[in-house]
C-alpha cells in the first residue's frame, strides 16, 4: 500500500513538472525584451508630450490609452530620460509589463513614476490599460547656493516658484571655487533646493551651525513644498572661505521624523581639502582656498601613496578618502574591506596582486561600477559605506581607520 503511494506520488510530482516546464516559456519574464523598452518609451514620451519622439517608434500604436496621458500629465519643462523595466511577460499575443519611468529637466531635476500595463500584440503593440504612480527617491540629491545678499536678498525669493527661485539662485550665486575669500564677515542669502520630487508632506528645514550635522544652531528656517519641490531660503552672515568654518545642514521633516540630507560649508572644497593635507602632514602651504602649485605637489603625494591617479586636483572622493584614514595605505584598507563584504582578496599584506585586483572586479561587477581592478578614491569610499566600520586592525603597519560616513537619506520614502 504504501509503495502503490509513493509510486501515485512520484508520478504526479513528474506530471506537475512536466506542465510547469511546457508552461514556463509562455509565462516567462524577459525584461531584456526589447519590446518591453519600445512599450516604456512611448509611456514615457507621452507624458512628457514628446509627441515626434513618440510617433517614432513605429513598433506601438498612439491609442487612446496613450493620448489621455498626454492630455493629463504632459509636462513640457520634463523629458524622457529613462526607463527600467520590472516585468514583463507575454502570452498568446497579450502581455503585462511593469517598470519606472525617469524624467529630467534642463535644471537637473527629477520626477520618478512607476507604471503598470497591459498590452496586447497584432500587426503593432498597442497599450490597452494603463495605471501610474508617483514614486520618490530615497536618497534625494540637494543644491545649495551662496548668493551675496546685495545681489538678490531673502525677501526677493520669498513667495517664487521652485523654477524661478533655482535660477536667481543660480544667476547670482558665488562660485564654489577658484574665488579668493572675504576678508570680512557680508552678508549672504542661503537658498537650499530638493533636486529631486518629494511627497506633499516633506517639508524642509535648513540650520546654521558651527557643527557638521548639528539639528541646532544659531539660525534656522523652514522652507516650502511646491507640488513635492522643496526649498528654504535663510539670511547668514559669513566670511568665504576665511575665519571660522560654518555649515548649513539641510534637514528633511515628514510628520515628526527628521532625517540629515545633507551638508555644506562655508568653506570651499579646495580650502577643506588643504586643511586636511595639512592635518596629515602633506604641507599643502597657506591654507587660502586657492591652488597653487605646493598644493597641487601635496595632492599628487597623497594620490601617490594611495596608489590613486595622479591628476592634483581637489574632489569629494579624494576629501573623503583623505579623512577616512589617520594613516593610509590604500591597499590594506581595500583588502580588510572586501574580505568583510565576501569577497577574497588574498592575505590582508599592503600588496596589490592579482588576487586582490581579481575581488575589486568582482566588487565592481556586483555594484554596477566599472571593472577595471583598481585602487580610486570613489572606489574607497563607497567600500567604506558599504562595510561599515572595521575591526581594529593588527601588525607592523598599525593601521587605524576613521571611516567615513555619507549623510544620505535613509531608505524611509521609497514608496509614496
Amino acid at each position: 500500500m504504501k509503495t502503490d503511494f509513493r509510486n501515485h506520488l512520484h508520478f504526479a510530482l513528474v506530471v506537475c513538472l512536466i506542465a510547469f516546464w511546457l508552461a514556463a516559456p509562455a509565462l516567462a519574464s524577459d525584461v531584456n525584451d526589447p519590446r518591453a523598452r519600445q512599450l516604456a518609451l512611448a509611456i514615457g514620451y507621452a507624458m512628457s508630450g514628446q509627441q515626434d519622439c513618440l510617433s517614432a517608434i513605429e513598433e506601438v500604436e498612439t491609442g487612446a490609452v496613450l493620448q489621455r496621458i498626454d492630455e493629463k500629465l504632459a509636462d513640457p519643462d520634463f523629458y524622457l530620460a529613462g526607463a527600467y523595466i520590472h516585468s514583463f511577460t507575454n502570452t498568446n499575443a497579450k502581455g503585462c509589463l511593469s517598470g519606472l519611468i525617469y524624467h529630467r529637466d534642463g535644471l537637473s531635476r527629477i520626477i520618478l513614476t512607476g507604471f503598470k500595463a497591459a498590452f496586447r500584440e497584432d500587426a503593432r503593440l498597442a497599450i490597452t490599460r494603463l495605471d501610474l504612480s508617483p514614486t520618490y527617491t530615497p536618497t534625494p540629491r540637494t543644491s545649495l547656493y551662496f548668493v551675496p545678499a546685495e545681489k538678490a536678498s531673502a525677501d526677493s525669493f520669498r513667495g517664487l516658484a521652485f523654477k524661478k527661485a533655482l535660477l536667481k539662485a543660480n544667476r547670482h550665486a558665488i562660485p564654489s571655487e577658484g574665488r579668493r575669500g572675504d576678508s570680512r564677515p557680508r552678508a549672504y542669502t542661503v537658498v537650499a533646493f530638493m533636486m529631486d520630487r518629494q511627497p506633499p508632506d516633506v517639508q524642509m528645514e535648513i540650520v546654521q551651525s558651527t557643527i557638521s550635522g548639528s539639528a541646532s544652531g544659531a539660525r534656522r528656517h523652514h522652507g516650502q513644498n511646491q507640488d513635492g519641490w522643496c526649498y528654504t531660503i535663510l539670511p547668514a552672515t559669513f566670511a568665504y572661505s576665511q575665519g571660522e568654518e560654518n555649515f548649513f545642514n539641510i534637514f528633511l521633516h515628514v510628520n515628526k521624523n527628521l532625517w540629515l540630507a545633507n551638508t555644506y560649508s562655508t568653506h570651499s572644497l579646495l580650502m577643506r581639502t588643504q586643511q586636511a593635507l595639512a592635518q596629515r602632514g602633506y604641507d599643502p602651504g597657506p591654507v587660502d582656498g586657492q591652488m597653487g602649485a605646493q598644493t597641487r605637489r601635496a595632492i599628487e603625494r597623497f594620490q601617490k601613496q594611495q596608489g590613486l591617479p595622479m591628476d592634483g586636483q581637489p574632489s569629494l572622493a579624494l576629501l573623503a578618502l583623505l579623512r577616512a584614514t589617520d594613516w593610509p595605505p590604500a591597499v590594506p584598507l581595500v583588502q580588510t574591506s572586501l574580505t568583510m563584504l565576501g569577497y577574497d582578496p588574498g592575505p590582508i599584506d599592503g600588496q596589490m596582486g592579482r588576487q586582490t585586483a581579481g575581488a575589486i572586479r568582482a566588487y565592481q561587477n556586483a555594484c554596477g561600477m566599472s571593472a577595471d581592478g583598481k585602487l580610486s578614491a570613489g572606489l574607497l569610499c563607497h567600500l567604506a559605506e558599504a562595510a561599515g566600520p572595521l575591526p581594529a586592525m593588527t601588525g607592523g603597519q598599525g593601521l587605524r581607520v576613521k571611516r567615513f560616513t555619507a549623510k544620505m537619506w535613509p531608505n524611509m520614502l521609497g514608496t509614496p
